[in-house]
């Protein structure tokens, strides 16, 4: 039964959001997070709805719009309300939107070696269809003539998704984050740590959102590299460009009408999939990489305070990093 919201309800509402980082395990914890009987999880999990609002909205848009729209199965009080969109840790407006809709709100923010993450989120995108350059060198030194509209992909959404460094200066945008939110509201968390142990971290993310454990003893694995093996079926199945597209197929996704649809869909996506492996960064585009992150990465050191300078050693220095049991891989995102 659909929850009637009101300004008054608001108030009582208790919310997070997962804000990131993209490719930094937040499929994989969300997932975990959603199973939760005291969390209600958007659907779908990254609804990106307060980095798309206009100029001009007002809270009773939020009332009409989201609440209804992504949390349709909330019972009401005594069930959390969680939305993982990673976009929004690059957007002050959004940030500032939340705020005043929730002015409690928390967030949660994930974050990885930028020399990791930068070539899984590459890959990710080529997926996606948004990136159409294979190797992320070119993509890397296509990054001034996109931000002026130039050689942009045919398919690509949005070109500031292409801009790879902006992506992976997380550092920079969890003090954007600090500068608008409490840090009591804040917990931050590390791939390395939920590679190692992810049964730990989702605890420790369960005792900041004054949740009790539920008793789960498996992270499963989620979101692994992939790319499209047809791009005809990618274009067919993405998620549409257009808002009120968007919202039209959520309402469909929920109808009992359209599941069996639904259900011929997930299979072309998971059928249109295929496996990809990492390749070492070439000794050229690591300098490079380390060269654009050194400073991001002191900063994330900063905050975590914790010396991640060993994100940045060569491949030949890999002793040096934290040790990372191998039975715990299990619950790991790459």
């Amino acid at each position: 039964m659909s929850t009637v919201w009101s300004r008054e309800a608001l108030g009582g509402v208790e919310i997070f959001f997962m804000v990131g980082a993209p490719r930094c395990g937040t499929t994989a914890l969300g997932a975990a997070l959603r199973s939760h009987p005291q969390i209600c999880f958007s659907l779908p999990k990254e609804p990106h709805y307060f980095s798309r609002l206009r100029a001009g909205w007002t809270l009773g848009r939020i009332l009409v719009d989201y609440l209804p729209l992504y949390f349709r199965d909330w019972p009401g009080a005594g069930v959390s309300l969680g939305d993982g969109s990673t976009s929004y840790l690059y957007s002050d407006q959004a940030i500032d939107a939340i705020n005043r809709c929730f002015p409690n709100a928390r967030f949660i923010v994930m974050v990885r070696n930028p020399l990791e993450m930068v070539p899984s989120y590459h890959k990710k995108m080529l997926f996606l269809l948004d990136e159409n350059e294979p190797d992320l060198a070119r993509a890397w030194a296509l990054q001034t003539a996109r931000a002026w509209g130039e050689q942009l992909p045919r398919y690509c959404r949005d070109w500031r998704l292409l801009q790879y460094r902006d992506v992976g200066c997380v550092g920079a945008r969890c003090q954007a984050l600090l500068q608008r939110v409490d840090r009591r509201r804040v917990k931050f968390l590390l791939f390395d740590d939920f590679v190692a142990d992810p049964l730990a971290v989702y605890r420790e993310t369960l005792a900041f959102l004054s949740l009790p454990d539920d008793g789960r003893t498996v992270i499963k694995r989620r979101n692994t590299g992939q790319l499209a093996k047809s791009t005809m079926v990618q274009l067919m199945i993405r998620e549409p460009r257009m808002e009120i597209a968007r919202m039209m197929l959520i309402k469909l996704r929920r109808s009992r009408r359209f599941k069996v649809v639904g259900q011929a869909l997930g299979r072309m996506r998971r059928s249109n999939r295929q496996p990809v492996v990492q390749d070492l960064l070439p000794p050229a585009l690591r300098a490079t990489l380390v060269e654009a992150f050194a400073e991001d990465v002191q900063v994330l050191s900063e905050i975590f305070g914790r010396d991640l300078g060993y994100w940045l050693d060569s491949d030949d220095a890999a002793g040096a990093r934290p040790p990372v049991e191998a039975k715990a891989l299990q619950g790991a995102l790459v």
